[in-house]
């Protein structure tokens, strides 16, 4: 069997993105429910009432908040800082160990859909990731892709703070006054104009926005990601 260290050296020299090996079996079965809960938990606010004062957009940050105290967490073996920067080949990427996911610096504003092509996933938002990402092994690593609203709202700060990013994300990682697109579009059940899922969720970082835009609207940036529990 291979030592680490020898392990660790083909790792280096073949640009590969280490495994994380820093969770053990009691903290990984914490993690798996902190992200349980928190994907039920946004999933059913983002199925309320749209721009309700007492329903789903206020309860995001109840959620994130949730999300938030779940790390560390001591008595479950879950120790240490909430993100990692990690290089390789010196690309810098953002390892999340509550979620499992790990993310890259953002892309240049792109398109939801092209014209004329029925709201589907054809605009450069979708096609840029792979020549831009995962042709080259962004970060040593394959598998990059738009993330879905859950996803991009596990970045976000939490209440009782007003701060764009969850506590320990590096600062200037992403550009946090921009409006950012998820893969995730808005349910039929929309306003009249978001009707036959014409809109998607985006996400404001700064104003600890999160909203909805026509997909053949304007640009917005994309942070691309891969990984998660």
């Amino acid at each position: 069997m291979r030592s680490l260290s020898t392990l660790a050296l083909v790792i280096a020299l073949c640009g590969l993105s280490p495994e994380p090996t820093w969770a053990n079996p009691q903290c990984n079965a914490h993690r798996a429910r902190a992200w349980g809960a928190f994907v039920r938990c946004v999933e059913n606010a983002a199925a309320g009432p749209y721009l309700n004062p007492a329903g789903s957009f206020n309860v995001f940050g109840t959620c994130r908040s949730t999300l938030t105290n779940a790390w560390p967490s001591p008595a479950n073996n879950c120790s240490g800082v909430r993100f990692k920067v990690l290089s390789i080949g010196g690309v810098r990427t953002v390892e999340d160990r509550l979620t499992g996911l790990v993310w890259s610096q953002a892309l240049a504003p792109k398109t939801w859909s092209a014209q004329g092509t029925d709201f589907r996933e054809t605009g450069t938002a979708f096609a840029d990731i792979h020549p831009e990402r995962n042709q080259n092994r962004h970060g040593g690593a394959l598998g990059w892709r738009m993330p879905s609203m859950v996803e991009l709202q596990s970045l976000m700060g939490s209440p009782p703070t007003s701060t764009p990013f969850a506590a320990g994300f590096p600062a200037g990682f992403l550009p946090d006054d921009e409006f950012y697109w998820t893969s995730t579009s808005f349910p039929t059940a929309a306003p009249p104009s978001c009707q036959s899922m014409t809109c998607a969720w985006d996400i404001h970082f700064k104003n600890q926005a999160v909203g909805i835009d026509g997909k053949d609207g304007g640009g917005r940036r994309v942070a691309p990601v891969r990984g998660g529990l």
